[in-house]
């Protein structure tokens, strides 16, 4: 049977904006992470957090793109290639950030894709599932490669933001690290249920 629906405790609605959410939250001397923040909800966010003081990374497939759309946006915005169709480049990424930075706040994964064209990425996935989950994980870890542990491991001042509520963005909560690896946890326990499907039907599922 669902579970009825509660209205949230929160002062805002389907017309607030970042600005509205972020407003009155200082975040100078933090650090950001957001995939795919070039376009969408994603330049908003980059606006928000760079307005409020925050130093950006911004996470882009099409860099060229990211540098043409967040022109003219206020704050420290720097912009990496990142594709998450390609788990070299993913590592890469996170190697780059972690030679950038000494210490990361909020990571959000805003990056993905949807109903596109049936493409797979070099892992063999289909690539909505790559960039929604799979490849999500990998970034979350700070990249690491099919053979070998993730090349930095994340200090445990690391947040992840995953917004699930206008209440916990209002209250710019950030998820503490042992959530982050348990929701990893549920994710690759997902994801091993699937790959047990495909082994099942004598398909053998490629290495995330």
């Amino acid at each position: 049977m669902p579970t009825a629906q509660q209205p949230l405790d929160s002062p805002f609605g389907y017309r607030s904006t970042a600005a509205d959410v972020i407003a009155g939250h200082d975040r100078t001397g933090t650090t950001a992470i957001v995939t795919g923040g070039y376009s969408g909800l994603g330049t908003e966010t980059v606006r928000a957090l760079a307005g409020a003081g925050a130093k950006v990374i911004v996470g882009a497939r099409r860099p060229d793109a990211a540098a043409s759309d967040l022109e003219g946006i206020a704050g420290d915005i720097t912009i990496l290639p990142l594709d998450l169709a390609a788990p070299a480049a993913i590592d890469t990424f996170a190697a780059e950030c972690a030679a950038r930075l000494s210490r990361l706040d909020v990571l959000i994964n805003n990056a993905a894709t949807m109903a596109s064209p049936l493409a797979r990425d070099a892992r063999g996935y289909e690539s909505q599932l790559a960039a929604v989950s799979t490849s999500t994980i990998r970034t979350s870890n700070g990249g690491r490669t099919t053979s070998g542990p993730p090349t930095r491991r994340p200090s445990r001042s690391t947040r992840s933001s995953r917004c699930t509520s206008t209440r916990s963005a209002r209250r710019a909560v950030c998820m503490p690290l042992p959530s982050i690896r348990a929701a990893s946890a549920r994710r690759c326990s997902a994801t091993s249920r699937w790959t047990n499907r495909l082994r099942s039907a004598g398909t053998t599922p490629p290495a995330i």
